[in-house]
């Protein structure tokens, strides 16, 4: 879902099911490269989705009052 926000699939699908085409209409460009992403919670889910951006070269930082603070996220 993250994917589909940032590359605007769902707002352009919308425009484009309105009959109207044009290239004129200018969606902001956005990249993941170099974007900040905050996660709560350090579980499973939330170390997948950290493996997966840190493929994009995304600074990741995540909080879990459950987590030992001293503990670094080795698994990114």
């Amino acid at each position: 879902m993250l994917l589909a926000l940032v590359r605007q699939i769902p707002m352009q699908d919308r425009h484009l099911r309105t009959g109207v085409y044009d290239r004129s209409y200018a969606f902001p460009d956005w990249h993941l490269a170099g974007a900040t992403l905050g996660l709560l919670g350090f579980g499973r889910i939330a170390q997948l989705m950290g493996r997966r951006m840190a493929a994009f070269d995304v600074k990741l930082i995540a909080h879990d009052p459950y987590v030992d603070p001293n503990c670094e996220p080795a698994l990114w």
